[in-house]
């Protein structure tokens, strides 16, 4: 999961973004972006300048166009954990059509009702979607102004948006405020405490398997099913990493209908390259890595089908997991 920032005037904001997404870029790119403001050769940082250096991250998408918005918004909220919006997105061009071709019933009516206000609406599509009071936040300089919300009764009377997620550019104590909130956010605080785990899984497979882990850690080990979705990600993520870089037995590793076959690519791993030097198996996978793969084998399975792992035996295989994946890396 990531945050999506929209703003329309990138160039005019690096000062702010590297305030509010402190913890979220780290010193290189804080780098890139403060050579951008320095640049004297009189061109400026473009926007696409900007959102090159800002989306190396992968924790931070940046959107300056309310049609782009628009289309990840309606199609792609779930990727996303945080929203932060500016109100007034008309800097970058658009027509009615450019919104009609991605949201049909945007009439000329609502584009004369909501030009300059463009957040607004993508605040109404998206309180459809996602929890409104704890994801989005307007940043803008438009605090005053009433929220033109197309709902029967507004989300504020219905307790799903607060005065307080509009946040006024350039005010320092607001903007000290929703730095706070971003911090402590569930998956970003999981993103900085995993950077290692994250930046392996984002190479090596995508944004589809970083939110599977991130949520696997959200759901904790407090909830039943956590142990067999360990065992499920082990299974699709990295077992069939392994077969996508190296060549396995695939009787062994695989079932007759293309499944994985986890214990028979489990003890396949063992068998029978160990190196009494290395103190290893195939890959690398040492004694540490296979008990951790063991458990997750053995434990994840037989929790699948009986309340028989208890808040520490899920723990243990979170922890197991991480360091499985750090093993994953490795594999070249």
């Amino acid at each position: 999961m990531k945050i999506l920032y929209v703003e329309d005037e990138l160039s005019k904001q690096i000062d702010t973004i590297l305030s509010i997404f402190n913890q979220i870029l780290g010193d290189g790119l804080k780098k890139e972006l403060r050579a951008l403001m320095d640049d004297e050769s009189g061109r400026g940082a473009s926007p696409e300048q900007i959102k090159e250096i800002i989306e190396k991250s992968n924790r931070l998408d940046v959107c300056d166009s309310f049609p782009e918005a628009l289309r990840i918004v309606t199609n792609f909220a779930d990727d996303y954990d945080l929203f932060i919006v500016d109100r007034n997105l008309t800097e970058v061009e658009y027509l009615p059509e450019d919104v009609q071709k991605i949201n049909a019933s945007f009439s000329d009516e609502l584009w004369d009702k909501y030009f300059g206000r463009e957040g607004d609406w993508l605040l109404n599509v998206l309180s459809d979607i996602i929890d409104t009071r704890k994801q989005f936040y307007f940043l803008t300089a438009y605090t005053d102004d009433d929220i033109i919300i197309e709902k029967n009764s507004s989300l504020s009377e219905q307790g799903r948006f607060h005065r307080d997620q509009v946040i006024k550019k350039g005010e320092f104590d607001q903007l000290k405020f929703l730095k706070k909130k971003i911090k402590k956010h569930p998956s970003i605080m999981i993103r900085h405490k995993n950077q290692d785990i994250i930046d392996i899984l984002q190479n090596e497979f995508g944004d589809a398997a970083v939110n599977e882990f991130i949520e696997i850690i959200k759901r904790g080990p407090s909830l039943f099913g956590t142990a067999n979705e360990i065992r499920i990600f082990f299974e699709n993520r990295i077992l069939r990493g392994i077969a996508r870089k190296k060549k396995v037995d695939e009787e062994k590793c695989f079932n007759e209908k293309g499944g994985i076959n986890i214990s028979g690519f489990v003890w396949w791993l063992r068998e029978p390259n160990y190196d009494d030097d290395t103190q290893q198996w195939k890959f690398g996978c040492n004694t540490v890595i296979f008990s951790e793969i063991s458990s997750i084998k053995d434990i994840g399975h037989q929790g699948s089908h009986e309340k028989i792992v208890t808040t520490d035996t899920v723990n243990h295989l979170i922890y197991g997991l991480k360091e499985i994946i750090r093993w994953y890396g490795t594999i070249k």
